[in-house]
C-alpha cells in the first residue's frame, strides 16, 4: 500500500511567540533543525512516499525550506489563504491526495505513529477510518476519549491531574468519506466533524506507544530538544 500523508503545517505558534517568534510553528528549531524535519524522517522510515502540508501562516518558509521533495517523499503544498480549521485544512489538502487512503497528522506532534497497525484497522470494511490515541499522565490540556471494543465511543473534557487516552491528532481517512457529507470551508475535525457524528461513523481507536511530544507550550518545547532526538536515535536501532 502506498502511504500518504497530510501534515497540518500551518499553525501560528501563538504561545511560542516568547521563545520562537519568526517562524512557523512547524519549523520551530529542536536540537538545531526543524521540528518538520524530525516529522517528515519518521514518516521517511515508515515507508510514506507522498506528503501534502498544509500550511498558511509564513508557508513560502515551509515551502522554501523542503521544495517538491524530501527523503525520497515527493512533497506537494495546499496554502491556506484563510485558516480553515483543522478540518477545513484536511478538507483542501486531500484533493492532492492520490491513493484511496490517507493519513493526516498535526504539525506540533512526534510520537511513533502506529501506522501498520491503522492501516489493519481500516481494512475492515465496517470501519470508516482509524485514529490514534495515546495514554498521558495529565488531561489537563487534552480532552479525554472514550474507547469501547477498539472503537472510539465519545469525548470528555480536560481533567487536569488525571491521566487517560486522548486524542493524538493522527487520523487514517477513506478519501471516499470526504465526500458523504456536505460540510463548510472552516470546522474542526473533533469537534465539527467527529462528536456530531460519532453514532454514524465506526472510527478504530487505535493505540500509540511511548512519549507523546506536543511542542505547543514553551515548557514541552524545552522537553523536546532533548528527548525528540533520544527517540530518533532509538527507532534508528
Amino acid at each position: 500500500m502506498t502511504r500518504e500523508a497530510v501534515i497540518l503545517a500551518g499553525g501560528l505558534g501563538t504561545r511560542l511567540r516568547a521563545v520562537v517568534s519568526d517562524l512557523p510553528k512547524s519549523l520551530a528549531e529542536v536540537a538545531g533543525r526543524p521540528f518538520l524535519t524530525w516529522q517528515l524522517e519518521q514518516l521517511a522510515d515508515q515507508g510514506f512516499s507522498r506528503i501534502v502540508l498544509a500550511v498558511g501562516y509564513m508557508h513560502d518558509k515551509v515551502t522554501a525550506m523542503y521544495g517538491d521533495s524530501f527523503a525520497g517523499m515527493a512533497i506537494r503544498y495546499a496554502v491556506e489563504e484563510t485558516a480553515l480549521g483543522t478540518g477545513g485544512a484536511i478538507w483542501q489538502a486531500a484533493r492532492l491526495v492520490e491513493g484511496d487512503t490517507f493519513f493526516a497528522l498535526n504539525g506540533d506532534t512526534y510520537f511513533d505513529l502506529p501506522a501498520a497497525a491503522m492501516e489493519d484497522a481500516l481494512a475492515d470494511p465496517a470501519t470508516d477510518m482509524a485514529m490514534a490515541v495515546c495514554h498521558v499522565a495529565d488531561c489537563g490540556r487534552y480532552g479525554l476519549v472514550d474507547i469501547a471494543g477498539g472503537r472510539l465511543a465519545g469525548f470528555r473534557e480536560k481533567a487536569p491531574g488525571r491521566p487517560g487516552a486522548v486524542n493524538a491528532g493522527a487520523y487514517l481517512f477513506r478519501r471516499a468519506l470526504l465526500d458523504r457529507w456536505s460540510l463548510p470551508d472552516r470546522f474542526s475535525i473533533e469537534t465539527d466533524f467527529l462528536q456530531p457524528r460519532l453514532a454514524e461513523l465506526a472510527v478504530a481507536a487505535v493505540p500509540v506507544r511511548g512519549d507523546f511530544i506536543d511542542i505547543g507550550i514553551p515548557e514541552d518545547y524545552a522537553y523536546s530538544q532533548t528527548r525528540i532526538p533520544e527517540l530518533s536515535a532509538l527507532r534508528q536501532r
